[in-house]
């Protein structure tokens, strides 16, 4: 009856309500809750929308605050559990924004050995098994299901039987302590029934969908109108709630959700009538909204699902009549509602706490979200969004919607704010639920990650999005084909390239990167040095030197320290290297381009060089660079290594001195040389080498190349 954002609703015209004298159901319609039953959204849909890390953040405070004050009067039983219940668990997204913000709190507060008991509700046993597969499979909750903190349980509240939970399906009757109840979107998928109080006369709503013929599954929704009896029994929930409306209400429709209804009495009686209520969904707040007729039907469905604004007015009567406290906030009409209920039989609610525990939750209102992230200022460039993710709080929907709003924005940021920016950007995908892993989204984010230079961050998401079709697929398997090749690894690439190419063989950059990537490798695989058992250890490699590692090497040199002290000009693509050299960039599988390291060689013996780039520098890269060219320059029959290095550059000095290198005495004065001459066998041999014999052949080495190479950096 209203779709997931808030623009304005198409509703059906109800200004004439027709009686109708037949008790049966016309050919063609059927009532509003049947149709709603086989037409209602995806679980999992208000609960991406709203499960934000602000909301997980505000409501495990306000639990903490609750049990805090209880626990001051003596209202708590610590050697019982603390049952916190997910009415609507969906995929988890509830439990992974809220637990590890649950955990926090209680540590903060010293409290980290209280019972604690998350418990994700399933009507059916089937279904609970179906959602605990689920849960375990995501890292974020496997670990909370492992300890006992999440679990599973089978409640099936309509039929009236007892919770149950665990393999040995125990029944849990009741509760010793206060319970905290979670209803995020719960409410507004549920099969609602469609009543309208016309002058006194209590109407049933009967609905007629027809195709809308764009053939993407919308309907068009016509109604009927049909008079009525009350529900049996003249005390249940809903005929006290239909006699309150019949007498208010001159002529308006309204819903009510019996399943709300039952969940909250299952609720307040497994609780002995101690609960807290927690729920954000889409709905109406009093009564002149349903006057307005805030709660007209829809002339329509998309087909992404119908979700059915909920009565809280109707919600919140039925527990003020049983003594709960009710606090609701809403921002605009038919929008969000923020709704919080607490009940406490034996205690009673005291006016100040809850005041207090009502404004804990007004700063992760679902609307000021909604406004936050759609209704905001445009995205203006790559900072404006690192603010726009970070404030909030690695919001997936935030996520979502800046992405739209990509195209065109600058994504020039110096090296602090592109981390700052790719953290920002891994946290919110980090959040971002099942559901919303779709492969649009995911090769967008894996895209801006790549721009940032997190390859590993880009890699990260493609493996984790889901393709809905073989398009999809190609592209994704195209842009892993693209990682793999700027982190060195090209025959992962090739595989990744041609997997595109199963999936959409026309598919014009796939083709291009596969020649370009078999025109490398046959190139490489024909060079002595090229041994690739040795090119590569961990999460770092050796590539041959190409026209591609340019720009990013480029960029790493901006330091004006790494080319004075090297001795080199930036690479450019025009650029040939010199007879006898060999040149290799640092490839790093996560970081792509760190630096760059290579050799002059001639009979049995190189010099080499070697530089860390501006970004990369101090992880310990130059001593696994060194360790894999030794052993490129021992399988290529390389005996001797020299080079050069700086006399006040005693970092590096150190570092070669622990990978086995020794100085050479200089014939030139010590206090005039810049540098020394640095020399280490490539291999274990028996037969010594004297410094004299050294020195001649390092002469020899700088003669045949011309003279001492670039020094190491």
């Amino acid at each position: 009856m209203a779709s997931l954002t808030t623009t304005p609703r198409r509703e059906a015209p109800v200004s004439a309500l027709r009686d109708s004298a037949s008790a049966e159901v016309p050919p063609g319609l059927q009532p509003f809750h049947e149709f709603c039953a086989s037409r209602l959204a995806p679980a999992a849909m208000i609960a991406n929308r709203l499960a934000s890390p602000l909301l997980g953040q505000a409501w495990a405070s306000a639990l903490v605050m609750h049990w805090g004050r209880l626990h001051s009067l003596g209202g708590l039983d610590l050697s019982q559990p603390l049952y916190v219940t997910d009415l609507a668990p969906a995929q988890g997204q509830l439990a992974r924004v809220l637990l590890p913000a649950l955990e926090r709190e209680l540590h903060a507060r010293g409290l980290r050995h209280w019972p604690v008991r998350y418990l994700a509700c399933s009507p059916s046993r089937t279904s609970q098994l179906a959602l605990h597969a689920e849960l375990g499979d995501q890292p974020a909750l496997a670990g909370h299901l492992h300890s006992g903190l999440l679990d599973t349980v089978c409640w099936p509240i309509q039929t009236g039987q007892p919770l149950v939970h665990g393999p040995q399906r125990l029944p849990l009757f009741g509760a010793r302590n206060p319970v905290a109840a979670l209803a995020l979107g719960a409410w507004s998928r549920q099969p609602s029934r469609l009543y309208a109080a016309h002058h006194g006369q209590l109407l049933q709503g009967l609905v007629r969908p027809a195709p809308a013929g764009a053939g993407d599954g919308s309907l068009t929704l016509a109604y009927e109108w049909q008079d009525v009896a009350g529900p049996a029994g003249g005390g249940t929930p809903e005929a006290l709630l239909i006699a309150h409306y019949l007498a208010g209400l001159p002529s308006a429709p309204f819903v009510l959700s019996e399943a709300a209804l039952a969940q909250i009495d299952a609720v307040a009686d497994f609780s002995a009538g101690r609960y807290l209520l927690l729920c954000a969904d889409l709905g109406v707040t009093d009564e002149r909204q349903i006057r307005a007729r805030a709660l007209a039907p829809p002339a329509a469905t998309e087909p992404g699902g119908l979700l059915v604004p909920v009565n809280f007015h109707a919600l919140t009567r039925h527990q003020r009549l049983t003594g709960a406290a009710v606090s609701q906030q809403q921002c605009q009409d038919g929008g969000w509602v923020l709704h919080l209920a607490c009940r406490d039989d034996r205690l009673g609610v005291d006016p100040t706490a809850w005041q207090h525990l009502a404004q804990t939750l007004q700063d992760a209102h679902p609307d000021d979200r909604a406004r936050d992230c759609t209704s905001g200022a445009p995205i203006r460039d790559a900072a404006d969004l690192e603010h726009r993710l970070r404030r909030s709080g690695g919001d997936p929907w935030a996520l979502v919607d800046a992405l739209h709003s990509l195209e065109g924005i600058t994504m020039q940021l110096d090296p602090v704010a592109a981390q700052s920016l790719a953290r920002a950007l891994a946290a919110a995908w980090a959040r971002t639920g099942g559901d919303l892993r779709g492969a649009a989204l995911g090769c967008a984010v894996s895209r801006l990650a790549a721009e940032l230079g997190d390859w590993g961050l880009a890699r990260h998401v493609l493996v984790q999005s889901r393709p809905a079709d073989a398009a999809e697929q190609a592209q994704l398997c195209q842009l892993r084909a693209v990682v793999e090749a700027q982190t060195g690894n090209a025959e992962g690439a090739l595989l990744w390239a041609r997997r595109a190419l199963q999936a959409d063989a026309a598919q014009p950059d796939s083709l291009a990167l596969v020649a370009q990537l078999r025109a490398r490798l046959q190139a490489w695989t024909g060079q002595r040095w090229y041994v690739p058992r040795h090119m590569g250890s961990g999460d770092l490699c050796l590539e041959p030197l190409h026209e591609g590692h340019h720009e990013a090497l480029r960029c790493q040199m901006r330091d004006p320290l790494i080319g004075a002290l090297a001795q080199m000009q930036p690479p450019t693509p025009e650029a040939a290297p010199s007879d006898g050299s060999v040149d290799f960039a640092l490839m790093h599988a996560d970081q792509g381009v760190v630096g760059q390291i290579g050799f002059r060689h001639h009979t049995d013996m190189a010099h080499f060089h070697l530089w860390i780039g501006a970004d990369f520098q101090g992880q310990g890269l130059g001593t696994r660079a060194m360790t894999l060219l030794l052993g490129v320059l021992a399988a290529a029959g390389i005996e001797h290594a020299f080079s050069v290095v700086y006399r006040h550059n005693q970092r590096c000095r150190r570092l070669l001195a622990r990978l086995g290198f020794s100085e050479l005495p200089d014939a030139a004065d010590e206090d005039e040389a810049p540098w020394v001459v640095v020399h280490r066998a490539t291999a274990v041999t028996d037969v010594p080498v004297g410094q004299a014999q050294l020195l001649q052949r390092w002469e020899h080495l700088s003669a045949a190349l011309d003279g001492p190479s670039e020094p190491i950096v």
